[in-house]
């Protein structure tokens, strides 16, 4: 998952939901404007699609374009009803979701690790993992 301040509403990529085998909803024939400016037509949507990250569960709405990589992207229609909750020098969100802090922090620069891009392009695309969240519940 992708959290994306810069995207309006939440997506999920066509694979992901096949893997899912969620039901979905006719587009309507809708457009969204992606990063590169292109127009991309919204293939479905689905209507409150509930997920789990370490306990705490989720409910909110996607429309389904292909993403190229990545599962899903939480966006502004996801992140606007938790409130003012980033702190972008500490990279965290804390926010209270059904009574429980919630606390996402990303990964720091130290616990990064670099790797050779040839190293890269000898896996697979579904061998690929990029991980830079840590979900957590603060007491």
């Amino acid at each position: 998952m992708l959290v994306d301040s810069g995207s309006t509403h939440n997506f999920m990529d066509p694979h992901t939901t096949k893997r899912l085998d969620y039901s979905l909803l006719p587009s309507n024939n809708a457009k969204v404007r992606v990063a590169n400016g292109y127009n991309l037509q919204v293939l479905a949507k689905i209507a409150k699609f509930e997920w789990e990250i370490h306990g705490t569960k989720f409910l909110a709405d996607f429309m389904v374009i292909p993403l190229k990589g990545i599962d899903v992207v939480l966006g502004v229609q996801w992140l606007k009803p938790l409130g003012p909750i980033c702190n972008f020098s500490l990279l965290t969100m804390k926010f209270l979701w059904e009574k429980k802090k919630v606390k996402i922090h990303g990964l720091q620069h130290e616990s990064v690790r670099s790797v050779k891009v040839d190293k890269l392009n000898k896996l697979k695309d579904e061998d690929i993992q990029f991980s830079m969240l840590c979900f957590t519940h603060e007491t």
